[in-house]
């Protein structure tokens, strides 16, 4: 009698405590776990957040420096093979052409329909003329010369242009068709106009000599072999974008490729003299 209460005590006291314990030990990391996990989730956001706003950082800080110190951080630029960089810096440039030629068109007097078409082919060519400027520099100076052109580099170096393509084209189509607005004053009209060339003409020429200058300094050759290579890079590009802009021609109306997109804004002046014309 005396040991059955004691046994009872002892047998449910202690089922009751390892009850206890074993909620305690579920229920207790479990709410543990939660706010850990919730705080994890958080950390890998915030990490995320600050990446892309260290690689947005980056991009401008990149861009500032093409025109501060243009062969140092081009240079730079080549040499990290970061893709994600200069694929941003081509889309940005396809972008910008975009949006400037269609508003260039329209404030043209152009229809919104053909502007539209004219300002999206605009888009296509340059995404396209930049895969066949990398393709171009990776397969003569990674495959036919061996010099050590990766495709992250080449990337890089079409990245480079872009940058001075994207100023050049803006440049050339406000200075155009300010020309065209005064295109009355034939004097004032004709200086702005042929200032205009002459910007887009430089800023281009001025970044294909830097990328090609990054470029050069990139491959893993003597000082002869990445000339050649840098020659054939930009024979092989050249060749096929005029193809391509050439088939486009044919394909569409002779109005629907790069070369009379910017001859349309070359000759802004006489285009909003005949638009004075029909009115």
């Amino acid at each position: 009698g005396y040991g059955q209460p004691q046994m009872n005590q002892q047998m449910y006291g202690q089922q009751g405590y390892g009850q206890g314990q074993m909620n305690q030990q579920m229920y207790g990391q479990q709410g543990y776990g939660q706010p850990q996990m919730n705080q994890q989730y958080g950390q890998q956001q915030a990490k995320k957040s600050s990446a892309a706003n260290d690689m947005i950082n980056g991009i401008l800080k990149n861009v500032l420096g093409l025109f501060k110190t243009p062969a140092d951080t081009a240079g730079e630029m080549v040499e990290s093979e970061n893709m994600v960089s200069g694929g941003i810096l081509i889309g940005v440039n396809a972008v910008v052409t975009f949006v400037f030629s269609l508003i260039g068109l329209l404030i043209m007097g152009m229809d919104f329909g053909p502007a539209l078409g004219r300002g999206f082919y605009m888009l296509v060519f340059m995404i396209i003329a930049n895969i066949i400027i990398t393709a171009g520099l990776f397969i003569s100076g990674g495959i036919i010369f061996k010099g050590g052109m990766t495709f992250g580099k080449a990337i890089n170096v079409s990245g480079t242009i872009a940058v001075y393509e994207t100023i050049a084209v803006v440049v050339g189509i406000v200075f155009e068709i300010i020309s065209g607005i005064l295109h009355k004053v034939g004097f004032l009209s004709g200086i702005i106009g042929g200032f205009a060339y002459i910007l887009f003409a430089a800023i281009s020429i001025g970044g294909i000599l830097v990328a090609a200058h990054a470029a050069y300094e990139s491959l893993d050759l003597d000082d002869n072999n990445r000339l050649y290579a840098i020659i054939a890079a930009v024979v092989i590009s050249i060749f096929i974008i005029t193809v391509f802009d050439n088939i486009a021609q044919k394909i569409f109306d002779s109005g629907a490729c790069a070369e009379q997109v910017m001859y349309y804004f070359k000759h802004a002046a006489e285009v909003f003299g005949y638009l004075d014309w029909l009115s």
